[in-house]
């Protein structure tokens, strides 16, 4: 229950004599990857969408957020669409947008002011004599 019973062992069997796979991603993710794996990938999913709504406006992006949304969506009436490419891919994009995001938002250093230039009386502002 807790690590799963490994790929490929998402199916249900009913009177020993039909198997059905879930029709839950969430449900078949335990079922091959156990509690742990369910919590680390929705985790990832659910802080990326998290990160992704905390941008400034003006770098958010609708598409990239409404991606993950909708895959964690369907992924209740869907069998394998957490660990398919498309939602791998979908991740990969929004973390890259975050990333990217970020690095614009950064303000550059400034060095020190006592690094920015000699100081002294030679670099004083000229201040015309009073009358």
């Amino acid at each position: 229950f807790w690590f799963g019973d490994g790929p490929g062992f998402n199916v249900l069997s009913v009177f020993s004599q039909y198997d059905f796979f879930f029709h839950n991603s969430f449900l078949a993710l335990i079922s091959e990857g156990g509690i742990i794996a369910a919590v680390a990938v929705v985790s990832l999913m659910v802080m990326t969408v998290i990160r992704m709504c905390a941008l400034p406006v003006p770098l958010r992006n609708p598409w990239f957020e409404m991606s993950l949304i909708s895959i964690l969506v369907i992924a209740f009436h869907l069998g394998e669409v957490l660990l398919d490419l498309p939602a791998a891919i979908a991740v990969g994009f929004c973390l890259y947008w975050i990333d990217r995001s970020q690095s614009r938002t950064a303000q550059p250093m400034r060095p020190p002011s006592r690094l920015a230039g000699p100081t002294g009386p030679a670099n004083w502002p000229r201040v015309a004599p009073v009358p």
